[in-house]
């Protein structure tokens, strides 16, 4: 019998679709996170920046899934099932609420994703920037950085995977809330605090939750049915929910760790900086500490990151430490990022421009730009938009210069995505070393 390759799973953004993947592991089966941007679309649920999280054979950030046609279906497809930021406590909006992709890189230990919409008519501001970064053997962990602005209270949401969760860190206490949760307790979270479930084989999940002033942390039993024959009848997870009130900008960070048996790759973390605008948090690992920078305006700044100066333009910029050392790097849409005595730069923090056309057949698909810049390193996703505004991210395939004009192909030989036509294009800069 002839021998196959194993089926492997793709790093993959879908321009349509609107959901970015991330993988790990050999083939990319050994773990998925998943950000979910898609519009109302065919499966109607109010889930819009949706965050899902997979990694060694165990669902650790869940989405409820479907009841089909069971009375209690509302309870899966409404927003406060979902891992998300509410607004105000309520629904997100279905007609409408687009979404965007602005950055998507899957290749290396880090790797990145960032989308956007408009699920509420009171938002000014909802964004979700993901970053999985793989010490490799050591372990994986995923920091989240979730955006928004709108209404008088921001509600960022998740559930674990099991019925019950230890936390530390924060003095909880009972509670009357409003939330359609029992047994909460509630709390006004001071520093960096953790809750941690644990598997019947010893592996545990953690989130990390460092807060901003003025947070209050709720915890109680929600809704956990997943079986529409009622075979998990009255299960319940612990729901979080993390508040902020008054009508700035708020950015809720968090990291999400996992660890088989042993020691745990994921020690602590801490946000040294968070306007809003600007986050910048330092993950403790057993091997060092990374560095998480984002900025929502991207301007040339400097960090102090403990003995660690870090200067940078871009929009995010990560550094994987080992100790003193730094072994990975990468930033996006900025010209430089410089620690220490070490700095990578590059000479444009991207390119942009308008769409001069589509072509190609069912085989192959480009879209075609207005000009041939020079990259400095090969882009792996364009973004473009159309009339509806919405920012759609394509993989591009290969490239190619015709009459002045650079193709990009985004299906080709049968594989990948059909171009669209849309109106402009934009690329932004990854640089990225190990």
């Amino acid at each position: 019998a002839q021998e196959r390759p194993p089926f492997s799973f793709p790093d993959a953004v879908f321009p349509y679709l609107a959901q970015g993947y991330l993988r790990r592991g050999a083939n990319g089966r050994q773990g998925t996170v998943v950000l979910n941007a898609s519009n109302w679309g065919g499966h109607h649920h109010y889930d819009s920046l949706d965050l899902y999280l997979w990694q060694d054979g165990k669902e650790l950030l869940s989405d409820l899934g479907y009841l089909w046609d069971h009375p209690d279906k509302p309870m899966t497809y409404r927003s406060f099932a979902h891992n998300l930021v509410l607004i105000d406590g309520k629904k997100q909006k279905s007609k409408g609420r687009g979404g965007s992709f602005h950055l998507y890189h899957g290749e290396g230990s880090i790797r990145f994703m960032e989308a956007s919409s408009h699920p509420y008519a009171e938002t000014k501001d909802y964004r979700r920037t993901v970053v999985q970064i793989d010490h490799g053997q050591d372990g994986a962990y995923v920091f989240d950085l979730f955006r928004a602005q709108g209404g008088k209270k921001r509600q960022y949401v998740f559930h674990g995977p099991l019925p019950t969760c230890e936390t530390k860190g924060i003095a909880l206490k009972p509670a009357k809330t409003k939330y359609d949760i029992a047994n909460a307790k509630s709390a006004l979270a001071t520093k960096t605090w953790q809750a941690t479930w644990t598997f019947p084989d010893e592996t545990r999940f953690t989130a990390f939750a460092p807060p901003q002033k003025g947070e209050m942390v709720t915890i109680g039993d929600g809704w956990g049915q997943r079986n529409h024959r009622n075979t998990d009848r009255g299960v319940t997870f612990p729901y979080i929910v993390r508040t902020r009130s008054g009508d700035q900008l708020d950015a809720f960070p968090t990291v999400f760790a996992w660890s088989a048996k042993g020691d745990p790759l994921v020690e602590g973390m801490k946000v040294l900086h968070n306007d809003g605008d600007a986050v910048v948090a330092a993950v403790k690992t057993r091997l060092g500490v990374d560095v998480v920078i984002s900025m929502r305006n991207p301007e040339p700044r400097t960090f102090e990151v403990g003995e660690l100066t870090v200067r940078t333009d871009a929009r995010l910029a990560v550094l994987r430490r080992h100790g003193k050392k730094t072994v990975g790097v990468a930033f996006a849409e900025g010209t430089f990022l410089k620690s220490g005595k070490r700095g990578v730069e590059t000479p444009v923090s991207g390119h942009q421009g308008k769409l001069r056309g589509t072509g190609g057949n069912a085989h192959r698909s480009y879209f075609v730009l207005d000009s041939a810049p020079d990259f400095t390193a090969g882009p792996t996703t364009v973004f473009v938009t159309g009339k509806d505004g919405i920012q759609r991210a394509y993989p591009i395939r290969r490239s190619k210069v015709v009459d002045g004009a650079l193709r990009l192909y985004t299906r080709d030989k049968g594989v990948g995505f059909p171009a669209i036509p849309a109106e402009t294009w934009r690329i932004p800069a990854v640089i990225t070393w190990e």
